[in-house]
């Protein structure tokens, strides 16, 4: 299968999503690496962010820094609008077999000493009601090295989730 989105969809698409997940299986769908540079290049154009890559051992692309929208509750019982920095981090490891290196790792702990890191994880096998001990052991590896939680895909199934050291595993979202 191909998966793919033309680029002339992107205006329409971005009146709703500002924020795209490149660490999947299909990323490389039209050719790595070229595709995905293509694929940057356009959402570059299109004013939106993204993090991740299809290959994990590029650690530059693990993690990207977002400026959430935020309400502020002052101790005057006002509000005021600002801005959360939260580093958003993804690994694609549904091809590969294995679960993430300590250099795969390191960025989450430069960035989770000073912002909530939210993880995004591409892994696991199609079809299956219940998370295995290689998705478990990849999700604790995250969360071990200073996510806040974890969101995993790629089952097509709806998965277990759990608390793991206080922190949210949602193993697949279906």
């Amino acid at each position: 299968l191909v998966f793919n989105c033309r680029p002339e969809w992107l205006p329409e698409l971005t009146k709703y999503v500002q924020l795209f997940n490149l660490a999947n299986n299909h990323t490389a769908d039209q050719g790595f690496p070229e595709g995905i540079t293509e694929t940057r290049q356009h959402l570059q154009g299109a004013g939106v962010q993204y993090f991740g890559n299809y290959d994990p051992t590029v650690t530059d692309d693990i993690c990207e820094v977002i400026a959430l929208p935020v309400r502020l509750q002052k101790k005057t019982g006002q509000e005021e609008k600002g801005l959360l920095p939260v580093a958003f981090c993804s690994w694609h490891y549904f091809n590969f077999g294995r679960g993430p290196t300590a250099d795969e790792l390191t960025p989450v702990g430069r960035y989770a000493s000073r912002m909530p890191v939210f993880a995004f994880i591409e892994m696991g096998n199609e079809y299956q009601s219940t998370a295995s001990e290689a998705q478990r052991t990849v999700a604790h590896a995250v969360i071990d090295a200073g996510a806040d939680f974890v969101m995993a895909n790629n089952p097509h199934w709806v998965q277990n989730s759990e608390a793991y050291k206080g922190r949210l595993v949602v193993y697949s979202l279906g």
